[in-house]
């Protein structure tokens, strides 16, 4: 504001008495100070700037903008007002007339580069990279250590698909201030959008390092390493993710349909089973318990799930799709058609046409079966996690062992000392070919122990350090295999002494 001793002597007297008032916390009685003044004609702009002022700090920021809009026609190279006057637009969400106020030139007289700043924040927020740009440069340019702006501008840049010089500046910003979460956070995932993977990836665990109680850099690194195919570590991320924010229902879904997609149907169960305790009335949460119970020809306790949704309050459309599988378990075909009508096409589509096509088979309409799992994987080829060619990789991965594996490579093994933990019996074949029906039986006998397809062997391969270390594989590294192996079952059933592990995992058949 304009310096009082500038001021007429009417004006001077009441800013100062209003000030007082302001200070003692009777914002009100400091207003009102100044509309008396400004009626009795003292300075317009000035006492338009201090009432404005005063009418945001009390909370009334729409009458705050009326008075400093005043003071500003009336001394528009002031940047004290300019900047009370953008401050209070951007509170109420007026951010086009915040920017369109602040001119180069305005912005070049605010030594404090408050009015840059707030140009070049407001042109982000509307998309106007191009002069955000120039504007964060400006300031960098001005003050090379305000990190923040430094952040900003990668920021902006990487909006602009100028990846690499998102990464510069974001660089910058860390380097400054290596204890700001999002700037670290902004600089891990413009190494990924730069192709940067390895880069990107240590940075995020160094984070998730830094930082033991955010979540973020973990769950950025499951999506990251999802991309890549990289199933088991992924896992790892987003369980590391979900202890840190335990209610955070997005990530426990996401844990939830990680531990489906890896068919861990007891883990998914748990998992899906927290969502609900989180929202109780989650729909995506039911959902994935009906999926894990079909898909482990738990029958009986579908019809015990819809009761229990119907209690709950899921949506109407939730709670016809639940009924659809019960339908469907039970051959009541047609009824299953019929709920299933009742869910629309965008909730869980892939999984909403493969049940379709299996209720319509069960009615004999099987070109209209067809039609639906035709969509079915049409929708499936869309999903970002890229299944297509995750399939391709996992196929050759089996192709480069199957050749690798020969009769001359596998006398090259060294021989190991015999273990003296009793040996599990690996229970393999593929998906949907009896696997569990066979395991449901051996589970009844008294002397068994069963594991549903948990990722024991993966822990044991990871453990030896991978398939190609099988042959080079010493006594110790073979320990370390065996520990861990058995370290993930104990962790899941009780081994108990004269009892036999039976480990079912169709996938180990790999």
């Amino acid at each position: 504001m304009t310096a009082v001793a500038a001021l007429d002597d009417r004006t001077a007297s009441a800013i100062r008495e209003a000030m007082l008032a302001a200070r003692a916390g009777r914002i009100h009685d400091a207003i009102k100070i100044g509309k008396r003044a400004l009626a009795a004609g003292g300075d317009s702009a000035a006492l338009n700037a201090m009432i404005g002022t005063l009418q945001c700090r009390s909370g009334d920021v729409e009458a705050g903008v009326r008075h400093l809009a005043v003071a500003h026609r009336e001394r528009a190279d002031d940047v004290v007002i300019a900047n009370n006057l953008v401050t209070a637009l951007s509170q109420l969400g007026r951010d086009r007339e915040a920017l369109d106020l602040i001119t180069e030139d305005l912005a070049r007289n605010d030594r404090s580069l408050q009015l840059l700043r707030a140009r070049a924040f407001l042109a982000q927020q509307l998309e106007e990279f191009g002069t955000a740009l120039k504007a964060y440069e400006q300031v960098v340019a001005a003050a090379p250590d305000d990190w923040e702006s430094w952040n900003n501008l990668g920021n902006a840049r990487r909006a602009m698909e100028d990846y690499e010089g998102a990464v510069e500046a974001l660089r910058r910003s860390v380097e400054i201030n290596p204890r700001s979460a999002p700037s670290r956070f902004n600089y891990a995932t413009a190494l990924d959008y730069a192709g940067k993977f390895d880069e990107a990836e240590q940075e995020l665990r160094r984070m998730a390092a830094d930082f033991p109680s955010d979540e973020k850099p973990l769950r950025e690194l499951f999506a990251m390493l999802k991309r890549q195919y990289r199933d088991e570590e992924a896992g790892e991320a987003i369980e590391e993710a979900v202890r840190r924010a335990p209610n955070d229902l997005e990530l426990v879904l996401g844990l939830a349909s990680h531990r489906l997609a890896r068919h861990r149907h007891t883990a998914a169960e748990e998992a899906y089973r927290k969502a609900i305790a989180i929202d109780p009335g989650n729909t995506l949460g039911f959902l994935g318990i009906a999926t894990v119970l079909d898909q482990t020809n738990r029958t009986d306790e579908l019809s015990a799930l819809v009761e229990e949704a119907e209690l709950a309050n899921v949506s109407p459309a939730g709670l016809s799709f639940v009924r659809a599988f019960d339908h469907r378990r039970a051959k009541r075909y047609a009824e299953g058609v019929e709920a299933l009508s009742h869910v629309p096409d965008e909730l869980e589509t892939a999984r909403r046409q493969q049940l379709l096509g299996q209720l319509l088979e069960g009615t004999g309409d099987y070109d209209a079966a067809f039609t639906a799992f035709q969509r079915m994987n049409a929708i499936t080829a869309e999903d970002p996690s890229e299944p297509d060619k995750r399939s391709l990789a996992y196929r050759d991965t089996i192709r480069r062992q199957s050749e690798r594996l020969t009769p001359k490579w596998a006398s090259s093994w060294k021989a190991a000392r015999v273990d003296d933990r009793p040996s599990p019996a690996f229970l393999v074949g593929f998906p949907r070919s009896g696997t569990t029906l066979l395991d449901t039986i051996l589970m009844s006998h008294p002397s068994t122990e069963v594991l549903e397809e948990e990722p024991t062997l993966v822990r044991a391969t990871e453990a030896l350090g991978g398939f190609e270390a099988i042959a080079d594989a010493d006594d110790e590294d073979i320990k370390r295999a065996r520990d861990a192996y058995f370290d993930t079952a104990r962790a899941l059933t009780p081994l108990e002494p004269g009892k036999l592990l039976v480990d079912k995992n169709p996938l180990s058949m790999n």
